[in-house]
């Protein structure tokens, strides 16, 4: 379908359709076995990239170090990059370690939206220890059941914040 659809159809339409036929493969046998494709959510197109292996969506990491960190800890705060793949955030993981009443030695992911308390500005994180999923002074943290929630809790707190500037709040 791809040299039929390069003259027809722009790139995003290119996206849309793979995403289509992904989500349709999905839906009729629960996996898919094509594992090349990259899509993006269905329903909002900023959403991160993320990759097909055997039926299972798995986040896009900016490198192996990423990976590696991300899996065996120790335990980080990780977020998107332009780019919309995973990556250490070195400045913030050291904040919330500083911030830990324990040391976080358990390696356990946590989906995470947090919420700029000046701002209200909410944020995606990965959080890969429960001991540094803790709200302080300058960030509201609250942990998702899965990365779909997380994403659109952050849609939901996105409105709030589009809300209040609407109304002068």
């Amino acid at each position: 379908p791809w040299a039929r659809l390069r003259n027809s159809v722009t790139k995003m339409s290119m996206l849309r359709y793979i995403t289509v036929q992904i989500k349709e493969e999905i839906d009729r046998y629960g996996r898919t076995y094509d594992c090349g494709y990259s899509f993006i959510g269905l329903h909002d197109w900023s959403l991160p990239f993320r990759h097909l292996q055997r039926g299972v969506v798995m986040l896009d990491f900016s490198d192996e170090f990423d990976r590696v960190l991300a899996h065996n800890g120790p335990a980080a705060l990780f977020t998107f990059s332009h780019e919309g793949e995973l990556r250490v955030d070195v400045l913030r993981t050291r904040n919330f370690w500083q911030r830990c009443d324990v040391v976080p030695t358990a390696i356990e992911w946590c989906h995470c939206v947090l919420i700029d308390k000046a701002t209200g500005w909410p944020q995606y994180a990965l959080l890969t220890s429960p001991a540094l999923c803790i709200t302080h002074e300058t960030t509201v943290v609250l942990r998702a059941s899965s990365f779909d929630d997380a994403l659109a809790q952050v849609e939901v707190e996105k409105q709030k914040v589009f809300q209040r500037h609407r109304t002068g709040s």
